[in-house]
């Protein structure tokens, strides 16, 4: 489950504060993932996201050739996001994308620390991590 920094780094070439290549980093990962014939886990909520920076179109693109499985909340995914709002005071788009995550046996990718907070319940690599 590759967390939406993640697509934004790749999409923009972003560089991280120390000028990591982060894009290079999302682009060497989502290479691995097609070349080891992996699946992408996306959600509706992260398409939202991406629409929302005006991404989506990049994103569909760019996912064209990729297994992806689409996962979505339900009453069951959003109890437990609202415990880990409660419990670890993540955010509510984080809390979501760890929920999915977890539920889906994914491996969850960003740079986004909030995650560190949840490492009982998810684990929470960088692309860099797993390339």
């Amino acid at each position: 489950y590759i967390d939406t920094n993640i697509w934004v780094d790749l999409f923009l070439d972003r560089r991280g504060p120390r000028g990591e290549p982060l894009g290079i980093f999302a682009a060497d990962l989502l290479a691995s993932i097609k070349y080891n014939d992996g699946q992408i886990v996306v959600s509706d909520m992260l398409t939202n996201e991406l629409e929302g920076l005006g991404l989506l179109g990049d994103f569909n693109a760019f996912t064209s050739g990729y297994l992806c499985i689409t996962l979505s909340m339900d009453d069951h995914k959003y109890k437990d996001a609202q415990r880990l709002m409660r419990d670890f005071n993540l955010h509510a788009a984080d809390a979501a994308h760890a929920v999915l995550a977890h539920d889906s046996d994914s491996i969850l990718v960003t740079r986004d620390n909030h995650f560190r907070l949840v490492e009982g319940f998810i684990e929470s690599f960088a692309p860099e991590d797993l390339i």
